[in-house]
């Protein structure tokens, strides 16, 4: 069974032609992460112990915002008023396609699936798994008692979390997956996190 390895960051936003950005800027951030565990494996998920990249939000209503890794439009989610966000990016890899009988017997010599030589090989459902990319937190402004919607307030940092989860797809037989059975990972479904602080760049 074939797998990949992930990259992290999977919030990089589609590429696209630059032009002006939507909603207001709140800011641009210098986060710091560090990796609090992995329950995936570093085989399955490569998750480095530390991150150090640059991201962008900006407000698009009262209740709704962007977070920005890369190259516009970037990633839409909550953003309140109060500065609590959660962005959430869900993506689909296939690991394995399904598998027909008649794709059983093309690999293997008919004569010997027909005989009985070739054993077990019932039609497969494959293997697809979603991979869910979830940052959560709060901006921290100047004035905490004023909201982001304040002009007279400036959101000058942030904390959070950014976790990662993996799971089957529905429909999908992914136990090949598992470090029991050959695969790279130690559990299925799995995830790993991190936690999230960063200033403001001036």
């Amino acid at each position: 069974m074939r797998y990949v390895c992930l990259a992290f960051l999977s919030l990089l936003a589609m590429a696209c032609q630059k032009g002006k950005l939507p909603g207001t800027e709140v800011g641009t951030y210098q986060v710091q992460g560090s990796l609090t565990d992995n329950t995936c494996g570093a085989s399955a998920l490569p998750a480095e112990d530390s991150l150090d990249f640059q991201v962008e939000i900006r407000r698009l209503t009262s209740e709704s915002g962007l977070w920005i890794l890369g190259d516009p439009p970037g990633t839409e989610g909550t953003l309140k008023e109060d500065g609590e966000f959660s962005f959430v990016r869900t993506t689909t890899f296939v690991a394995t396609q399904p598998q027909s009988l008649k794709d059983v017997i093309r690999q293997e010599s008919p004569a010997d699936y027909w005989n009985g030589a070739v054993q077990n090989e019932a039609p497969s459902p494959g293997c697809a798994y979603t991979i869910e990319e979830r940052v959560e937190g709060r901006l921290t402004y100047t004035d905490p008692d004023a909201g982001m919607v304040d002009a007279g307030s400036v959101a000058t940092a942030l904390t959070g979390t950014n976790k990662i989860t993996l799971a089957p797809s529905p429909g999908s037989d992914c136990r090949d997956a598992l470090v029991a059975n050959g695969g790279p990972f130690y559990t299925f479904p799995c995830s790993a996190s991190y936690t999230l602080t960063a200033d403001q760049v001036p």
